[in-house]
């Protein structure tokens, strides 16, 4: 999969617009030491805490939950697939 295609999955997990969520994932990766264009799903995975505590200025406590949730399974299936 493309890099980029992980993060426009990631932001139509999260709920919130893709104008706003480029910026989160982005900055999220960059708080872990990543760069986005060579982010793999385990990156992701370690930037998640991150982009959940900026989701939580977006979003309801629930919509946070849902939405880290519906992005952990979407990651975790594809560690899973390439393993």
């Amino acid at each position: 999969m493309a890099k980029t295609d992980w993060v426009a999955r990631i932001i139509v997990c999260s709920g919130v617009a893709p104008m706003l969520g480029y910026g989160l994932v982005k900055r999220s990766l960059h708080d872990v030491g990543v760069d986005e264009t060579a982010a793999t799903p385990t990156d992701y995975l370690r930037a998640l805490p991150r982009l959940e505590a900026r989701l939580k200025t977006y979003l309801s406590p629930a919509e946070v939950m849902t939405a880290v949730e519906r992005i952990r399974l979407e990651l975790e299936s594809s560690e899973k697939q390439s393993a």
